[in-house]
């Protein structure tokens, strides 16, 4: 089976990198060449245990953590979001979370695992109180299930500062 990509493009300037088809350690140590290089994760994504990235330039601290559980990412979150944080992308595989913080104000609401009437009530409302969707994705099986033969081993992340 080969890659297929959903792709927008934007006027933008200075360096760009896109990889795909990472394993855990490739997208660590891609984050570490490039974060000195004042680049930072701009999307993320995971599929079946691969993952692609863009790194754009921008500034500041960034936390990237993958493999959470709902509760695990609401507890990341919560601590993020007082620390001046706010979500960059937010996506899921296999009913599990990953997401990159980076600096950011204002108000923030995320949802997981909803369906579609739950999102449309959720959208209107934040919609009424100037709220736009600033990150959206599609898990195929939004069920938490537990990481095949990798439930003992702890959390990967990333947090350059």
């Amino acid at each position: 089976m080969t890659d297929a990509f959903a792709t927008v493009w934007r006027p933008g300037d200075g360096t760009q990198w896109v990889h795909w088809g990472m394993s855990e350690d490739d997208v660590k140590a891609k984050d570490s060449t490039y974060f000195p290089q004042g680049l930072r994760i701009t999307t993320l994504l995971i599929k079946d245990g691969k993952f692609a990235a863009v790194w754009r330039p921008g500034d500041g601290t960034q936390w990237v953590h993958w493999g959470m559980s709902g509760d695990d990412f609401a507890a990341r979150d919560r601590t993020y979001f007082a620390q001046g944080q706010r979500l960059g992308t937010l996506t899921t595989d296999n009913g599990r979370l990953a997401a990159v913080w980076r600096p950011g104000d204002g108000t923030q609401w995320c949802s997981w695992r909803r369906h579609v009437v739950d999102f449309k009530t959720e959208d209107g409302a934040y919609f009424q109180q100037g709220l736009r969707v600033a990150c959206l994705d599609l898990d195929d099986d939004p069920v938490i299930k537990p990481l095949r033969g990798m439930a003992q081993r702890s959390e990967p992340q990333i947090h350059k500062g």
